[in-house]
């Protein structure tokens, strides 16, 4: 009976290499409650990095960049001064401005971005991006969105290219008849 048992395949390896990254600023004492009495300010990003591309060569080398220039260019507003140290310190500098203004305020300051691969296939890899972030007003600001890239060349993948032979169409279809029955 052992001997018909089904031999496991092999499991094939993943067609890229991920190793998580972070980027924290703070003020000194943020957290904890002995050290800093008063409302604080915190800027966290974390996302996967491509270390290794399944692709040959030369290629693998470009698909890497492409696809960690896409991901770190989505956890960045295009408005914010560019890189993670310069836009810290601008939310930084922002709150210790209001605090200024406000000292007996009780508001703090945050903003977290995390990507997160939630698929690592052969022909995509999907990350998530949450962003959340509070610097002042009636309540938080909070967004999830998706970045789809093709591992072999690190080019985005759009969903036109996904749903193809009239697939776009049967999706609208069918979002439509979802959304109208959603709001009568």
């Amino acid at each position: 009976l052992c001997a018909c048992q089904e031999k496991p395949q092999p499991a094939e390896p993943p067609p890229v290499k991920l190793e998580t990254r972070r980027f924290e600023r703070s003020l000194p004492g943020c957290g904890d409650k002995s050290k800093r009495e008063e409302p604080c300010v915190t800027y966290r990003i974390e996302w996967p990095e491509v270390v290794e591309a399944a692709a040959a060569g030369e290629r693998a080398a470009e698909a890497k960049a492409r696809m960690n220039a896409a991901i770190l260019s989505r956890l960045q507003p295009a408005e914010a001064p560019k890189g993670f140290e310069a836009e810290a310190a601008q939310v930084i500098a922002d709150y210790e401005r209001f605090r200024g203004e406000f000292p007996a305020s009780s508001v703090n300051y945050f903003t977290r971005r995390v990507a997160e691969a939630v698929v690592v296939g052969r022909r995509l890899l999907s990350v998530q991006i949450t962003a959340e972030e509070y610097r002042g007003g009636a309540h938080p600001e909070a967004t999830r969105g998706y970045l789809n890239l093709d591992p072999a060349t690190g080019e985005r993948v759009d969903l036109a290219s996904l749903a193809r032979g009239g697939g776009m169409e049967r999706l609208a279809a069918a979002a439509e008849r979802h959304f109208r029955a959603e709001r009568g």
